[in-house]
């Protein structure tokens, strides 16, 4: 679904303000006369009817949305076979490696790293950079970022299969950065090294345009203490 092909300028410009949190009104949503610049709630100033119709339309992108994500993870699952095959054969073989299905605590601090592009920046391709802690119990992984100088929040919630990770992601940006506070999330699919000391994969996830874009994401192991003492050493590194 494109706004191009499904409404106006205007409807898209609510549609994002409502759905991302924009903290400055667009100026075509502002009433005649308005000085502008304070964010409103922008839902009180239109009908049950048109309330009703842009939910209905956010329900719809939503749905879309969720199903493109469920049958790419189930695509990306397909990897798993391969991985399989490979783990039952591994070219590194000692107390480095765990068999599948009986993963290697990966428990510890890791440098994480992702690429991305922006829909409003066309033509290049941007990094971040966090320290994240996290924390396996049996083979689901949970993990949330440091505290940085731009006071990002990523977390990640992850499932370990073998030498395989799936699972989902969602990250606050940075209030005074350029998507001001807006949330993303969506999901995420990485393989770990025979060794536990490193995993790569892609994230999927939406975009401001309402597009499905994808990207590398590696988790480079540091240590395995996850004190607070240790957190401290890492807190505003990035």
């Amino acid at each position: 679904m494109e706004f191009g092909q499904r409404g106006n300028e205007r409807e898209a410009e609510l549609l994002r303000h409502l759905f991302f949190g924009v903290q400055e009104e667009p100026p075509s949503l502002r009433p005649v006369g308005s000085p502008g610049g304070l964010l409103r709630d922008t839902r009180k100033r239109y009908g049950p009817a048109e309330e009703q119709r842009f939910a209905n339309f956010r329900r719809d992108i939503f749905e879309r949305f969720s199903a493109f994500v469920i049958a790419f993870v189930q695509e990306l699952l397909d990897v798993d076979q391969r991985a399989n095959t490979l783990s039952s054969t591994p070219t590194i073989v000692g107390a480095d490696f765990w068999p599948v299905g009986k993963p290697k605590s990966l428990t510890g601090i890791w440098h994480s790293h992702y690429t991305y592009t922006s829909s409003s920046r066309p033509g290049q391709v941007f990094e971040s950079e966090h320290y994240m802690v996290l924390k396996q119990t049996e083979n689901v992984i949970v993990a949330e970022s440091i505290a940085n100088k731009e006071r990002s929040d990523v977390r990640l919630l992850l499932q370990v299969d073998g030498a395989i990770a799936t699972g989902s992601w969602s990250e606050q940006t940075s209030g005074t950065g350029y998507y001001r506070g807006a949330i993303y999330h969506g999901a995420i699919q990485m393989v770990v090294d025979p060794r536990g000391r490193r995993l790569r994969g892609k994230w999927l996830g939406f975009d401001t345009e309402f597009n499905v874009n994808i990207g590398d994401w590696t988790l480079a192991w540091l240590t395995g203490e996850v004190n607070k003492a240790t957190q401290a050493d890492y807190v505003d590194k990035v």
